[in-house]
């Protein structure tokens, strides 16, 4: 059934509460959301939006991989609304989630976005663009080198997935690094890899 306002609303304040008992249930709750976060109904919008965040801040340790699992089949479902709330809820659940160890995560969230990185969808882009840089934001400094690979294997999968979409004689070009700024979100971790990198592989 639709996600109505009052639904997403009750939703947000049950999250509130009851916390880990939602992990049993995040395969029915996510397809709902993450489409309605896109909803051009800027009221419908802004309720998903509330609701899927409580949703993913209520996510304790041994649900990440479960809510990790519903965003990783979001980004390859062929709709578009439900690609943008999917990168979106990744950004929000590697910025406000208090219970998991974000860190562990991290290479699965980067290599999500990284994917969405190949997109035909603008909207998608920019989402995911903005979303990976909440995620690459919580890898402490000092770690940012070991994530060089991760990132490195994201633009890989990407480079594959446009090279399908890429027609004989055209130039191969990523979308998701043809945008303002592009390299914002993962420019830290070359820079450090740089930096800090012992051995020359990383450098």
């Amino acid at each position: 059934p639709p996600l109505t306002p009052f639904k997403a609303r009750a939703l947000a304040s049950l999250a509130d509460v009851v916390g880990a008992a939602l992990h049993p249930h995040l395969d029915v709750l996510m397809p709902c959301l993450l489409p309605a976060m896109a909803d051009e109904d800027p009221q419908h919008h802004q309720s998903a939006r509330e609701a899927a965040a409580a949703v993913s801040q209520a996510v304790e340790e041994d649900g990440a991989h479960l809510l990790i699992g519903e965003l990783q089949r979001g980004a390859g479902d062929p709709g578009a609304e439900m690609r943008i709330g999917t990168a979106e809820l990744t950004g929000m659940f590697a910025a406000t989630n208090k219970h998991v160890e974000m860190e562990e995560h991290v290479p699965a969230l980067m290599q999500l976005l990284l994917g969405l990185f190949a997109d035909t969808d603008a909207r998608v882009l920019k989402v995911a663009w903005t979303a990976l840089g909440q995620v690459t934001a919580q890898i402490p400094k000092e770690d940012l080198p070991a994530y060089l690979k991760y990132v490195q294997a994201g633009l890989s999968s990407a480079l594959v997935t446009q090279r399908r979409h890429t027609k004989k004689g055209e130039e191969l070009l990523l979308p998701g690094l043809c945008q303002p700024k592009a390299l914002t979100p993962i420019l830290p971790i070359f820079l450090q890899g740089v930096l800090q990198g012992g051995s020359a592989e990383v450098r």
